[in-house]
């Protein structure tokens, strides 16, 4: 997730070099970088919004702990769109970073911060969907709406927290990537010895992404082998529940759906940062990082951003309440 090490002054004069190609782009180039990531930056702002407002609109949905979770994914990917969009698309239209170094650095913690929160948000909505559908009789018992907040709580508060305490301790520092058009962290050989160095990178690729997607992998890999095994349908679902746990539980019809949904959320996911994931390892290993073609970096940057745009349009897709709430919002209808 974060970048190896990197030796800014031997560095230099390829800085100047790409630097100098961003802003000697054509015309035609920057429009269209900038449209791109415009259209992304508003959709994703547009329908993450549209989500929250629809939970907090809709009773059925609020009192839902999935719900909770969905929320807060939501708002996640609103900071993120808030957080890259505007500073990409000034990086896109103007050839450079216009902002001073403190603004820099704030906008990488954050930016790295809200992947490592929107990745365990995603590994909690995972774990909720494997006790709702393989363990419904103990869902009820570590899932309500108030543990489901005390669980996003501690995700916002744990991951921010691991990502400012790495750099606060000088595992990391910052710099502006001009093939990314935005900043990002890496490990400074220069204030830590190489074995240090590994260790920081491995530790942050481990606890803010390879842990999170080892969890939903295991839930959503459990989900469906419980469903084949029992042949999973509406009706033998809510024949697999007890009669005193299917007045209390919601339909399991629904659930199933809300399941497939969330499911399809962590497919495209992973579709969107895998190829990032790959970028990154063979920029950091194989090739020098400046080697990269451009415009295979900044897709790399597009689809990191896409992935906290495409949320909302799977939920409303994959979910009949949330589409009728989000038309009504769109409509600018009451309830």
């Amino acid at each position: 997730m974060m970048n190896n090490s990197v030796d800014l002054n031997q560095s230099f004069d390829v800085f100047i070099v790409l630097e100098r190609e961003l802003q000697s782009r054509g015309t035609l180039t920057v429009v269209v970088d900038s449209l791109v990531f415009l259209v992304f930056a508003l959709t994703g702002l547009i329908g993450n919004v549209c989500v929250c407002l629809a939970v907090y609109r809709n009773l059925s949905l609020r009192s839902k702990a999935t719900n909770v979770a969905v929320a807060a994914l939501a708002i996640s990917d609103v900071l993120s769109c808030s957080v890259m969009g505007p500073f990409i698309l000034s990086v896109l239209t103007t050839g450079q970073w216009l902002f001073d170094k403190t603004v820099c650095k704030l906008q990488a913690l954050a930016m790295y911060s809200l992947v490592g929160v929107s990745l365990y948000l995603m590994a909690l909505i995972a774990v909720n969907r494997y006790y709702c559908v393989v363990r419904p009789e103990k869902y009820r018992a570590i899932f309500s709406c108030k543990s489901t907040f005390i669980f996003v709580f501690s995700i916002w508060l744990v991951v921010f927290g691991t990502v400012i305490g790495f750099y606060f301790f000088k595992m990391f520092s910052f710099y502006f990537h001009p093939l990314k058009a935005t900043c990002v962290l890496y490990v400074d050989p220069k204030t830590n010895s190489v074995i240090l160095a590994h260790l920081a990178n491995y530790a942050s690729s481990a606890l803010l992404t390879m842990f999170p997607f080892a969890i939903f992998i295991s839930s959503y890999a459990k989900i469906f082998r419980h469903v084949r095994r029992h042949q999973i349908d509406v009706a033998s679902t809510l024949q697999n529940c007890a009669e005193d746990q299917r007045s209390s539980l919601p339909s399991r019809a629904a659930e199933l759906k809300m399941t497939r949904a969330m499911f399809v959320i962590v497919f495209v996911y992973v579709l969107c940062w895998t190829p990032v994931f790959v970028t990154e390892i063979v920029m950091n290993t194989a090739y020098s990082w400046h080697q990269i073609d451009r415009n295979l970096a900044l897709a790399c940057t597009g689809l990191g951003l896409l992935s906290s745009v495409i949320n909302p349009w799977i939920i409303s897709i994959t979910n009949r309440t949330y589409r009728k709430e989000i038309h009504r919002i769109l409509c600018c209808k009451s309830l």
